[in-house]
């Protein structure tokens, strides 16, 4: 394999690499020592969306929304210039945000937001078992499942985009009225990206 062909190689693999220096009679001054495979977010993101459509099987509706919730909330959070921490956080609990509402069903034959957050959580860490989050961030995105229809215990910048990310997909699920949406909009939507995105997507002239 030429050198070029190795390092394209090497870039397109989930692998981490350590350097160390060599003599500078080798034809390359760093050498590759130690490997270890690594999994980046998007393998990670990729495998848990699988994860949220094969729970919900023929379910299309509920996947279509995970997918629009999920969507968005990354869109936020990157235009809002998260760490890696929080977006990751915010990707898996938008995936996962309404996965109780099958157990909702299935325990209290209602799919209301309060029996979702009651459900949601123990579900997502069944399906999050193997997904090597450590525990701090585990518990924090079962936290957001399981209080993202509680807007007043909204208390970090991961939570607001959720439920905003939420929301603006809701307004055209449960085709609400311009004065509905732009209450939301007052109460609820606090980000710089969220208030353009709504106000584009429902409150415009243009989206009349």
């Amino acid at each position: 394999m030429s050198p070029v062909n190795f390092i394209r190689h090497i870039v397109n693999r989930p692998w981490k690499f350590m350097l160390k220096s060599v003599p500078l009679l080798s034809p390359f001054r760093f050498q590759f020592i130690q490997f270890r495979p690594v999994q980046p977010l998007c393998i990670m993101i990729e495998t848990l969306i699988q994860t949220m459509m094969y729970y919900f099987g023929s379910d299309v509706r509920r996947i279509n929304h995970a997918l629009k919730v999920y969507a968005l909330a990354d869109c936020i959070a990157r235009s809002e210039h998260l760490t890696d921490n929080e977006l990751s956080t915010v990707d898996i609990a938008a995936i996962f945000h309404d996965i109780g509402i099958k157990e909702a069903e299935r325990k209290y034959h209602s799919n209301s937001g309060h029996y979702q957050e009651l459900e949601g959580p123990a579900v997502a860490k069944a399906l999050l078992a193997d997904a090597g989050l450590d525990e701090v961030q585990l518990n924090r995105i079962c936290f957001l499942i399981g209080h993202h229809h509680s807007y007043q215990q909204i208390d970090g910048i991961d939570f607001q985009i959720l439920v905003e990310a939420d929301f603006l997909v809701n307004c055209y699920e449960d085709e609400l009225s311009k004065a509905s949406v732009n209450s939301i909009r007052q109460k609820y939507i606090k980000t710089e990206t969220g208030i353009k995105l709504i106000e584009s997507m429902y409150l415009s002239a243009a989206s009349i």
